[in-house]
């Protein structure tokens, strides 16, 4: 699992002086985007090989104030062939409580041929190390 502290932002608040539900995506995305840099090395700018987002599912539990100290949990609960299943919570640092989670499914991507490919043998290593799988 990796940790990425959050900071909220101003802007991310909406008219119920809370964080707005596609702002917490966004979170979700710095999770993951985490993840690919401590687990697979990857930089955040993707030339070759990488992975596009195919499907998502989040639950908002708890909302989410300005105020708060919060974190995204991130951790891989599947490799597929050519997919990986990633779950995600943000996690209150004050209370330990979770306040949003979240599925997504990656699939391993060709930028320059923009096609799906299978999962690359050193992404499949890393991750089971990491994840311990």
């Amino acid at each position: 699992m990796t940790e990425t502290p959050i900071q909220i932002r101003f802007s991310d608040i909406d008219a119920l002086h809370h964080v707005n539900n596609a702002c917490i995506q966004h979170y979700y995305d710095q999770g993951k985007s985490s993840y690919m840099q401590e687990v697979l090395g990857m930089g955040h700018i993707w030339e070759g090989y990488g992975f596009i987002q195919a499907n998502t599912n989040t639950n908002f539990l708890i909302p989410i104030y300005i105020e708060d100290h919060i974190l995204v949990q991130t951790r891989v609960i599947r490799i597929g062939t050519k997919s990986v299943t990633f779950y995600q919570e943000v996690i209150s640092t004050d209370t330990g409580k979770v306040l949003s989670n979240c599925t997504s499914v990656l699939v391993g991507f060709d930028i320059p041929q923009k096609r799906s490919i299978a999962l690359l043998p050193e992404w499949i290593e890393a991750i089971k190390k990491h994840e311990s799988l």
